[in-house]
C-alpha cells in the first residue's frame, strides 16, 4: 500500500471508535462513555500497530531464512 491509498490518521481513529461503539451496542450496552471508548480506540490502536509491526518483521525474516516472531506460537498452538 503506497502513501496514496492510505487513509488519515484521523479518519482511522474515527471509523475505529466508531466500530467500538457498535460492537458495545451489538454487546447490550445502551450508552457508553465517550472516554471509555476513547481509551478502547487507543489500546485497539496500539495493538493493531504493533500487530503490523511484527507482521512485517517476521516477514522480512521469512525473506531471509530466519526464525520469524510467530513460531513459537505456532510450535505451541501444534502441540496442544
Amino acid at each position: 500500500m503506497d502513501a496514496s491509498e492510505q487513509i488519515s490518521e484521523q479518519t482511522a481513529e474515527l471509523v475505529l471508535r466508531k466500530a467500538i461503539e457498535l460492537l458495545c451496542a451489538h454487546a447490550g450496552f445502551l450508552e457508553v462513555d465517550s472516554r471509555a471508548v476513547n481509551l478502547l480506540a487507543r489500546l485497539t490502536a496500539s495493538k493493531l500497530t504493533e500487530f503490523g509491526r511484527n507482521c512485517k518483521i517476521s516477514n522480512v525474516r521469512r525473506i531471509r531464512g530466519q526464525e520469524t516472531a510467530f513460531t513459537i506460537y505456532l510450535s505451541t498452538a501444534s502441540s496442544s
